[in-house]
């Protein structure tokens, strides 16, 4: 009975957060790339805007939800010594700098979009860039095993070797990974937080988009490696 429930609950969860995926998503993306004009942008936001909020608390609800099928979250960390976890750890920390975008782009353009100098459209391509990167870990999530057993998938099939090599240690079970303080890792997440700040500086100093994607992409980069030396 429990493996029905399992199963059916599995399934809705899925089913809504890939809807709400496709739904939000394939908005935005032929509003950003194929639309010939924004001349009805305020129209627009006037639905999109509280569509997508909505999509986006579907998202992470069913998102959460689906991952507890996958990962214990008192195994979450521990996860990490194994390709699966840590492409799941790239995801979730990508979210953080397309949570950064979707503010710009539904709420602060809406206050500028009367600027004649504000490229509403290249914005929008922006924020398609940082899905794409978060499509592109999940696309790679899918061909890795799940961490049900960490100690058994680690026994079976090896632990990263991308972790160890950034450990300089192997690693055996039973698997215990703890947070810890290190100079480098609060350097680099304190490096993260100035490049999800720069993110909007861009927006207001009318700076290109795709600077700020560059500077979404650090955080990423900042914020993984930052986590990764700060764990024994």
């Amino acid at each position: 009975m429990n493996s029905y429930l399992s199963f059916w609950t599995g399934l809705l969860s899925h089913s809504i957060h890939f809807l709400a995926v496709a739904l939000w998503t394939g908005i935005l993306i032929h509003v950003a790339w194929f639309s010939k004009n924004l001349h009805n942008w305020m129209t627009f936001l006037k639905w999109f805007t509280p569509f997508a909020i909505g999509c986006m608390v579907i998202i992470l609800t069913s998102g959460f939800s689906v991952m507890l099928f996958v990962v214990d979250i008192s195994d979450y960390i521990n996860s990490w010594v194994l390709p699966y976890g840590q492409m799941l750890l790239l995801k979730h920390i990508s979210i953080i700098p397309l949570l950064a975008f979707a503010l710009i782009n539904g709420i602060l353009l809406r206050r500028l979009s009367a600027q004649p100098n504000l490229n509403i459209r290249a914005w929008l391509k922006a924020e398609t860039i940082i899905i794409t990167v978060i499509f592109f870990f999940t696309s790679i999530l899918g061909t890795l095993s799940p961490p049900h057993d960490i100690d058994f998938t680690v026994k079976s099939e090896g632990a990263s070797k991308w972790l160890e090599y950034l450990i300089g240690k192997t690693i055996i079970t039973p698997v215990n990974l703890k947070p810890m303080f290190s100079v480098e890792g609060f350097f680099l997440i304190l490096f993260s937080f100035i490049f999800l700040i720069m993110i909007f500086l861009s927006f207001y100093k009318k700076m290109k988009p795709y600077f700020a994607v560059v500077c979404g992409l650090l955080f990423i980069v900042c914020t993984y490696f930052g986590l990764m030396v700060s764990i024994k």
